[in-house]
């Protein structure tokens, strides 16, 4: 299916409210709820690459892409499970609250394993779910049943696709994610790119639609990944 992305762009980005005022680098958590923003040191050195906080402007919680880390800065339920450190080199990371269920957070990743070689691995989309209630008050990634196998993946996540059910894989490590709202404030569209294609999953009250809608561009539009010699890592164009 073909869409003109003209119209994706001319969606209107809406105010997301207070979910982004906080901003954990390292030690300092920066606070934007106020008019002035507030740095405050934090004792451990956890890098928020995504972070999202309640209505109100209260940290709820952040992600390394790797880790999650609660509104305490201590591993969250689950928190070590999202991928493997050791095989992931973690690209772009989003949070996104599910517009269908309050009490759950959608975590984006795009990443490629880690390869002790010079040629660099294609990178994967990746998701999680993270879900803050009663019961777990400070969240935990929940376990969804991944049976997808691959180097860095996880039962806690599952793997991008496109509209055949395919498994993105960007040559050169190029995962570039966004995500925008609709006018009304009621669902998002999570944007990524597959080579010669912008993939826009819908994100609403039904939750996320993993059958993305596709724009498909000329060849080398949008995207050249060139060629990388296997002895050298040079990269030819």
């Amino acid at each position: 299916m073909k869409i003109l992305y003209l119209f994706i762009l001319s969606i209107t980005v809406s105010s997301w409210g207070q979910i982004n005022n906080h901003w954990k680098l390292g030690q300092t958590d920066l606070n934007f709820t106020n008019p002035t923003p507030v740095a405050n040191v934090i004792a451990n050195g956890n890098y928020g690459k995504a972070n999202i906080s309640d209505v109100a402007g209260n940290l709820l919680f952040y992600t390394d892409g790797v880790k999650v880390w609660n509104k305490n800065h201590i591993i969250m339920t689950n928190g070590t499970q999202l991928l493997n450190e050791s095989t992931a080199n973690i690209l772009n990371t989003i949070i996104v609250p599910n517009p269908g269920n309050s009490s759950q957070y959608y975590i984006f990743t795009s990443f490629n394993p880690a390869c002790l070689c010079i040629v660099t691995n294609p990178a994967n989309y990746v998701y999680s779910i993270v879900e803050i209630n009663t019961a777990n008050p400070l969240g935990i990634v929940l376990d969804i049943g991944n049976v997808d196998t691959g180097a860095g993946i996880t039962t806690y996540t599952k793997y991008l696709k496109d509209s055949s059910n395919t498994k993105i894989e960007n040559n050169l490590s190029y995962g570039s994610l966004t995500i925008t709202k609709n006018n009304l404030d009621n669902e998002y569209w999570l944007i990524a790119q597959s080579k010669n294609k912008l993939l826009s999953y819908k994100i609403n009250n039904l939750g996320l639609n993993v059958i993305p809608i596709e724009s498909n561009f000329s060849s080398n539009q949008i995207f050249s990944p060139g060629t990388q010699d296997p002895d050298t890592g040079a990269i030819s164009r």
